[in-house]
């Protein structure tokens, strides 16, 4: 039973992280700019989540236990990074290029991931680099670098480049802000860097042509990209901890792109050939190298 809990709440966080990437393609139609909606969307929930979790003492608010200088620059450059950086690659991708294929950052940044420990820590089974390269090339095939007449580098599009940009931005928020979620806890840490990943948003607001979700259209999508693919999923997956392991937890962002091809199909009716399923397909078969991996 517990099994089983824990799946359904990591399916409902993977569906919730899919569907960032299709309201980010409507938004991007409608003519929001990407920077508006990782300012509003992190500015909503890191203040949420930090009023959630802060704790009144000697008439102080307090978010985390005894925080050196160190730390506090440590959460605004992860945060900057790893929160309005990537969102705005995702958004801009989003804009530029079908929600299949921005989706696929998700899917290659536990790749990158791997990639960087493997380098670091000099340790990796020939068949985990095999289920890399077949991930990398499954990504490659989903957003068209390879087709049935071999490689095709001129369809790398600059929309591609923020996929690439979202992917390796959240890949070095995971690796550089795991010694922090270990200190302070993966709540309080997502509360600080979303605060400090709308705080970085400020400057450019005032410089930029800025355009904001000022129809009930988008500002409804806004509001749902604020509340179920921030807020939901991010607690739906903390609360799979309980229940499963985090080898299982941890391949589940491979499955995002699945997740968006069917979201995608029912709400712009876009279409798939046979190729880029089988790209997915290649993607998912990396989660499941992982998995075993981690188990051993």
């Amino acid at each position: 039973m517990k099994t089983l809990i824990g799946l359904f709440l990591c399916l409902f966080s993977v569906a919730a992280f899919a569907s960032t990437f299709v309201a980010g393609t409507e938004l991007g139609h409608l003519g929001v700019s990407p920077l508006a909606i990782v300012f509003l969307r992190f500015a909503f929930a890191g203040s949420l989540i930090t009023a959630l979790v802060s704790r009144s003492h000697e008439g102080r608010v307090v978010l985390f236990k005894k925080p050196t200088l160190r730390d506090w620059l440590g959460l605004a450059a992860v945060g900057i990074i790893g929160t309005s950086l990537m969102s705005y690659c995702i958004f801009k991708a989003s804009a530029l290029v079908p929600s299949t294929n921005a989706s696929m950052s998700d899917a290659l940044t536990p790749l990158i991931i791997f990639s960087i420990c493997a380098i670091m820590n000099r340790k990796a089974r020939i068949w985990q680099i095999f289920g890399a390269i077949v991930g990398f090339v499954g990504a490659a095939v989903v957003n068209g670098f390879i087709t049935c007449r071999g490689i095709d580098f001129s369809s790398f599009s600059l929309g591609d480049f923020f996929v690439l940009g979202g992917a390796s931005t959240w890949a070095l928020y995971t690796v550089w802000g795991r010694p922090l979620v270990e200190k302070f806890g993966s709540t309080a840490f997502s509360a600080a860097t979303m605060v400090f990943g709308a705080l970085s948003c400020v400057p450019f607001l005032f410089f930029c042509d800025v355009h904001w979700p000022l129809t009930w259209r988008t500002a409804m999508l806004v509001g749902y990209i604020c509340v179920v693919p921030t807020l939901g999923a991010f607690w739906a997956r903390n609360a799979a901890h309980k229940y499963i392991s985090m080898s299982v937890l941890g391949m589940t962002g491979y499955f995002t792109p699945v997740f968006a091809m069917i979201i995608s199909y029912f709400w712009f009716g876009d279409k798939f050939n046979a190729l880029q399923i089988a790209g997915v397909i290649g993607v998912c078969f990396s989660a499941l190298v992982e998995v075993k991996g981690n188990e051993q």
